[in-house]
């Protein structure tokens, strides 16, 4: 409802006009409404009230976040750590004075019953295949509705 800028009053309506539905009074207004002086249901001359900034808001609660991630993970890594552990240095010796080494390990596969060789080192390794396992045979059985085995 517009506030009216003129502050001179308003004409009289002419006695010829017959009274029309506006005429018994003014439309009743909800219970809110009523009580707060304006037909839309806010307060009256009075503008809506602003919100804060949720700005400061929503840098607290990011920073909080970030801080107990931080306390998590120093925790979790700090179990993964021993605390006896030391830190030993270990001086480099030179490439010429380091010799390489290859290993090999030699793998012996047996079949079922067959014992191992006599001179298997530490450097074989000696395994047994597994013995063979049979096949199931597949049996297909057709039967009637009634349950009745038909032969084929």
């Amino acid at each position: 409802m517009a506030i009216r800028e003129n502050p001179a009053p308003r004409a009289a309506a002419p006695a010829d006009v017959p009274p029309g539905p506006a005429a018994s009074g003014p439309p009743e207004l909800p219970a809110r409404a009523a009580r707060s002086g304006n037909a839309s249901g806010g307060p009256a001359g009075r503008p809506a009230p602003q919100r804060p900034d949720p700005r400061p808001m929503r840098f607290a609660v990011a920073a909080g976040g970030i801080a107990a991630f931080s306390a998590l993970l120093a925790t979790i890594s700090a179990s993964a750590i021993p605390a006896n552990a030391s830190v030993v240095t270990v001086q480099q010796d030179s490439p010429a004075d380091v010799a390489i080494v290859q290993h090999v390990t030699r793998v012996v596969k047996l079949p079922p019953g067959v014992p191992a060789p006599a001179n298997a080192g530490p450097n074989v390794l000696v395994t047994q295949l597994p013995a063979p396992v049979a096949k199931p045979r597949t049996v297909v059985v057709t039967t009637t509705q009634s349950g009745r085995v038909v032969k084929p």
